[in-house]
């Protein structure tokens, strides 16, 4: 039996998953007629507007992604065991999940285990 030229060769670094569960939206474009908050997502959702609303918003050329820990920290480790003490980590598949269904994901993300407050609530786009 011949052998393929093709063969797969298996990353050498298992890929980095993160899923996410926010509440759910038509679009995820800020608050608009018919779309001003979303939907379930968590406790937090049913008297405030979580910042998800932004979630698939390009913000001075990037994107960002929120997903309300339930600590208020993301345990990095559930992500990456190796990633004792870090704070952050690169190179994640962040899949955001609503309602059981797939909404949107980022590749290549960064995560962070706590809240990074680069913008105001004021930041404009």
């Amino acid at each position: 039996m011949a052998q393929s030229d093709k063969t797969i060769t298996p990353s050498a670094k298992p890929t980095r998953v993160l899923f996410a569960r926010i509440g759910w939206m038509k679009r995820y474009a800020g608050p608009q007629e018919g779309d001003e908050r979303p939907k379930g997502g968590g406790r937090y959702n049913k008297k405030n507007v979580g910042h998800e609303l932004f979630n698939f918003a390009e913000l001075n050329g990037r994107f960002y992604g929120f997903a309300r820990a339930k600590n208020g920290r993301v345990k990095l480790t559930r992500i990456d065991p190796d990633a004792k003490k870090a704070e952050k980590l690169d190179d994640v598949l962040v899949i955001f999940v609503a309602r059981q269904c797939i909404v949107g994901w980022y590749r290549n993300a960064s995560v962070y285990a706590s809240i990074q407050k680069k913008y105001t609530t004021s930041a404009k786009r």
